[in-house]
């Protein structure tokens, strides 16, 4: 919160794009910086905990089940995420983790996606590289879920759409925003 306060870097790496959610948040909400972070964080956390909804049914659809039983998936994943302790825990610090969940959700429901848009792999990959700035794993996680999508829709796809380039491109300028 002291770097915050004084619009400074906390330490290295800096996590730029944290700083400037924050600094958002502090502009944004009403009170006091503390109040800003804090919510920043609790509002981070619940679209985390809400994003698994959508995620964990397109997952289970990707899979073979049914709309029902992915409705339900999704449900079931989207309830556990909104118990869990650590996500409770991360929703009342201010700190980086709960931004980068739910910077994460997003990133992770564009790689995910019916279609494979330019758009969307772009979308996807600017959010990947701005996340990096929040936490350096948000980057890591969503080619791990892009090369998932290979492996389960077959790698010709995936080539043909050109995602892998549109994602890496859009991965570069996010990282430069970072």
């Amino acid at each position: 919160l002291t770097a915050l306060g004084c619009a400074g870097v906390p330490h290295d790496p800096g996590y730029s794009s944290y700083m400037i959610l924050a600094l958002s948040a502090a502009r944004i909400l009403p009170g006091s910086l503390d109040f800003a972070v804090n919510t920043l964080s609790a509002l981070s956390a619940a679209l985390a905990a809400a994003l698994t909804l959508p995620l964990g049914r397109r997952l289970g659809l990707a899979s073979g089940l049914d709309e029902g039983s992915s409705r339900a998936l999704g449900l079931g994943a989207a309830f556990l995420a909104g118990l869990s302790g650590l996500l409770w825990e991360q929703a009342l610090l201010a700190e980086a983790y709960a931004p980068a969940q739910a910077v994460l959700a997003v990133a992770l429901l564009a790689a995910t996606g019916a279609t494979l848009s330019w758009g969307a792999c772009v979308g996807g990959g600017l959010l990947a590289g701005f996340g990096y700035g929040i936490h350096p794993l948000v980057p890591a996680a969503c080619v791990l879920a892009l090369f998932g999508r290979g492996v389960v829709l077959g790698w010709g796809k995936l080539v043909k759409a050109g995602s892998f380039l549109a994602a890496a491109a859009g991965l570069l300028l996010g990282l430069g925003t970072s």
